[in-house]
């Protein structure tokens, strides 16, 4: 038997001393927000800068003094001006205190890491997703360069970023249930086939604009099929550079949900009608930003809805973290209620 969906949404706070886990049910899946205090080399105010010079390469269970760079001591002196023991002291305490913080960002990461794995039920399926801050944290190309929470972290949370925003599942749950009559599509996604034919009665017009790859055999097919079997006609636009959506943009005269898989794409928006809702599939900050700014103020209401607005947003039903029973009658669909049968909490167990 698989376990559930996980999500870790993993954000930056700097108001917090220590990291804060706050599981939420979503029905289907579950929902873990983690927020950190972290910059690439500082954990929660801990320096994870290694000392400069040679002592910084140098193993914590190696003799130190033995471990010298002549051109760097030559250097130190020049510059501080100090003894050469005073100098063998400074540098060796920077040494430890490096080490001491490792110790703790590495406890700290590895607590946190056994807490995420208690709160779902065994072989749950874990993705993470990085607030654009923090995306650094989860890429193996940071860790590769050296960075040591990098490489921390990515051992303790080993754990995939979210990469299925366009598929069928995650699209039906941010779709609204009751569709705008006009439907236009922004790229392309695996999932929006199905959507399409789900609510193809409820719908009078759909628009698509695509790059020239996506207008494949498969799409000409699900175009013409779509026309026999619904009599409803696809008119679509297709384009070779990103810059159509910046220089034409967007227009809509009527409600119009609009499916938007180009991710961090500019697009000018025009006019858009009263009603009409955006889904930002591939949830880009700077679109965020860009619709809220566009819908402030206006009469023209555009409401701009993407899973990670949607987790960021969504409230809390507890103070604490609440792990699951394992009892089948007992899911996520009640992990949203406080004390809810089957559920307690790390300090009752």
């Amino acid at each position: 038997m698989f376990g559930m969906d996980v999500i870790c949404l993993v954000r930056q706070n700097k108001a917090v001393q220590q990291p804060q886990v706050e599981a939420v049910g979503m029905g289907a899946y579950l929902l873990i927000r983690i927020d950190l205090n972290v910059e690439k080399n500082e954990w929660f105010g801990l320096s994870m800068e290694r000392p400069s010079g040679a002592l910084g390469e140098v193993h914590p269970k190696m003799p130190v003094e033995g471990n010298r760079s002549p051109r760097f001591w030559r250097r130190k002196k020049r510059k501080k001006r100090m003894p050469w023991s005073d100098m063998d002291q400074e540098c060796v305490e920077e040494l430890q205190d490096y080490y001491r913080h490792l110790a703790l960002v590495r406890e700290g990461i590895a607590g946190l890491g056994k807490e995420i794995l208690a709160l779902p039920e065994p072989d749950s399926n874990y993705q993470m997703v990085y607030d654009k801050s923090l995306v650094w944290l989860g890429r193996p190309e940071t860790a590769r360069a050296g960075n040591i929470l990098a490489q921390i972290w990515q051992k303790y949370l080993p754990y995939p970023e979210f990469q299925g925003q366009a598929t069928k599942q995650w699209l039906e749950r941010l779709a609204p249930e009751a569709p705008c009559p006009s439907v236009l599509i922004l790229g392309m996604g695996e999932g929006i086939y199905s959507i399409l034919e789900k609510h193809a009665r409820k719908i009078r017009e759909v628009r698509w604009i695509l790059f020239r790859e996506d207008c494949d055999e498969v799409f000409q097919n699900f175009i013409e099929e779509f026309y026999l079997e619904h009599g409803l006609p696809i008119r679509y636009t297709v384009i070779d550079d990103v810059a159509y959506f910046a220089e034409t943009g967007i227009n809509c005269h009527e409600r119009t949900t609009v499916y938007d898989f180009t991710g961090s794409l500019y697009v000018t928006i025009q006019k858009m009608f009263p009603g009409s809702i955006w889904l930002d599939i591939r949830f880009s900050h700077t679109k965020w930003e860009q619709i809220s700014a566009f819908s402030k103020g206006k009469k023209e209401y555009l409401e701009y809805r993407s899973l990670y607005k949607l987790w960021t947003e969504k409230q809390k039903k507890y103070n604490r973290p609440y792990f699951l029973d394992s009892t089948e009658e007992n899911r996520y669909n009640t992990l949203e209620t406080v004390g809810a049968r089957g559920y307690k909490s790390k300090q009752e167990s």
